[in-house]
């Protein structure tokens, strides 16, 4: 081929391509160049106009896909809100930094044109499309279900969370806004975590850990000791009292271990309970009343429980008494007491089965109001050589023994006789006026506590 031909060859190619070119070149004044982009919207080889009017409409024609859990596809229409764009940039400024005679490159490469877009819309308008999706219909809504410890009978076993596909719609919301306004037009509701979530979760290591740790504290061994009898408390019972709080902590419900042990005292104390027993003179008498008797402390034992359900030491003792002295006993009154019969007027003192001393005495004046009240009481102590008082009298006696507040036994050496009907007339301000010796006899001998019985 010679250069002749070449030449011809060569020119019948450039000629066009030049033609082209200048013809492009001179589009492109008044265009914007093939692949150009204004923000997501495409002008490419769009006038000023024409590119303002595919901003202008950007709004109406907008969709925003929304994808929920199991692909359920919704749409929002941005003509159904009344979305708008606008951009603060000058489209004619940026047609005017358009190089003219670059097409070919932006034509290969795409020129994206960064501007600065703003989303307008009726708030009020988008709340009523987004309350129609099928996502808030009540039959499709599947509410999310915390993982649970519950107890089977034997131990805590982990019963796994419910998903559900209830939807946050305030965060929803929020997070479409940020679509509308940064123009994104596919949108998933699980990646944007626009789902109410399960707090608590089967396979959560802490979830696991308040599983086994409340495992634990139902094996915990609590025995307590009622003279021949046991309370035991069983898993079952220790799991009434364990629940999670709203971090998932494991708390012991104090107010139910109360409950539990305000059961035992009411089925076990006997402090003012009914009692009948054998009197002295062989009839069955009954009393109730007084301040004699064992009552669980309920405040103590309850800190006892649940410390020992914490530390897992456990519990097999007597339970702890309101008095620390008092020890519980089935045969309370025992076989050391003072029996005092209010109506024959005679008193009874036994120590260790054995009959000490016993004789009349005077109790509380009648006629006047002032009757011994009747009821088994403890000795609260004795006193040697007191001074009693009151209102118009100051009384020193040899031996004071107070069982029932400002009552109680004591010598009377001004009176002349005891026993019979004294005290209906004559008697004391409530006190057992008893004859020295007899006074003297109990004191020697008696202790704290021991049971004063007052009959009649």
């Amino acid at each position: 081929m010679n250069k002749g031909m070449i030449g011809s060859i060569t020119a019948a190619i450039a000629i066009p391509c030049i033609s082209i070119y200048a013809g492009a070149t001179i589009f492109f004044k008044d265009s914007f160049h093939f692949g150009t982009t204004l923000g997501d919207l495409n002008i490419g080889g769009k006038s000023i106009e024409v590119a303002q009017m595919i901003v202008d409409q950007k709004g109406e024609n907008f969709e925003l896909s929304l994808y929920g859990k199991g692909v359920n596809k919704q749409k929002l229409y941005g003509k159904d809100f009344e979305l708008s764009y606008s951009i603060e940039e000058d489209l004619e400024a940026l047609k005017e930094e358009q190089n003219m005679f670059a097409w070919p490159i932006t034509l290969v490469t795409g020129h994206r044109l960064r501007v600065t877009e703003s989303a307008t819309f009726n708030e009020e308008l988008l709340d009523e499309a987004i309350d129609q999706l099928d996502y808030f219909k009540e039959t499709k809504i599947i509410e999310p279900e915390d993982a649970q410890i519950v107890f089977n009978g034997t131990e805590y076993e982990i019963i796994p969370e419910v998903e559900g596909n209830k939807l946050n719609r305030q965060a929803m919301k929020e997070r479409i806004v940020e679509a509308l306004n940064n123009g994104k037009r596919v949108f998933s509701l699980e990646e944007e975590h626009c789902y109410e979530e399960p707090k608590f979760r089967a396979e959560s290591e802490e979830f696991i850990a308040a599983k086994d740790l409340m495992n634990q504290y139902i094996q915990t061994d609590i025995t307590y000791l009622f003279g021949s009898k046991q309370e035991k408390v069983t898993s079952e019972q220790i799991s009434t009292w364990l629940a999670l709080d709203e971090t998932g902590e494991v708390q012991i419900n104090e107010e139910s271990v109360r409950a539990y042990v305000g059961e035992l005292d009411s089925k076990y104390s006997t402090l003012g309970s009914t009692r009948t027993f054998k009197s002295s003179n062989g009839n069955m008498a009954t009393v109730s009343g007084g301040d004699f008797g064992w009552k669980l402390s309920v405040t103590e034992e309850t800190k006892a429980i649940i410390e020992a359900i914490k530390t897992g030491e456990g519990i097999h003792r007597e339970p702890m008494a309101t008095d620390t002295s008092d020890v519980y006993r089935e045969n309370e009154i025992g076989d050391s007491y003072v029996e005092i019969n209010l109506s024959s007027q005679y008193l009874w003192y036994y120590k260790d089965g054995k009959l000490i001393t016993s004789g009349g005495v005077v109790t509380g004046d009648q006629r006047r109001g002032y009757s011994t009240p009747q009821g088994v009481y403890k000795l609260t102590y004795k006193q040697r050589n007191a001074t009693l008082t009151g209102p118009g009298y100051s009384t020193p006696v040899s031996f004071w023994m107070p069982f029932n507040g400002g009552i109680g036994i004591h010598d009377a050496t001004w009176r002349g006789s005891f026993g019979g009907s004294i005290y209906k007339t004559n008697g004391s301000h409530g006190c057992v006026n008893a004859p020295y010796s007899m006074a003297q006899a109990i004191f020697n001998s008696i202790d704290k506590s021991v049971p004063i019985i007052c009959y009649y």
